[in-house]
């Protein structure tokens, strides 16, 4: 989808638009291993839902890391307490 999204955007003559891609993984390596799907596909920025399926693991803490080891620019799209907002965002 994020392929035919960026060829349809070129054949309008729009090559600046910005292709986001959706991922939601339960572990780092899967998030991983999807952004860069989502990239080679042509996604210059990717949404990244934390893992959900162990809620009592994701500490504060935890979710900080999980976003530490994901990197490459994100934007949060969850809601958070806002100490571990202010220091991802």
């Amino acid at each position: 989808m994020i392929r035919a999204a960026k060829e349809a955007f070129r054949r309008v003559g729009n090559d600046g638009a910005i292709i986001a891609g959706t991922v939601g993984a339960q572990s780092t390596r899967e998030a991983i291993d999807l952004c860069k799907d989502a990239a080679k596909a042509g996604a210059e920025y990717t949404l990244v839902l934390p893992p959900s399926y162990f809620p009592g693991a994701m500490t504060p803490e935890a979710i900080q890391g999980f976003f530490e080891d994901v990197s490459e620019p994100f934007v949060l799209y969850f809601d958070v307490r806002g100490d571990v907002r202010r220091e991802i965002a």
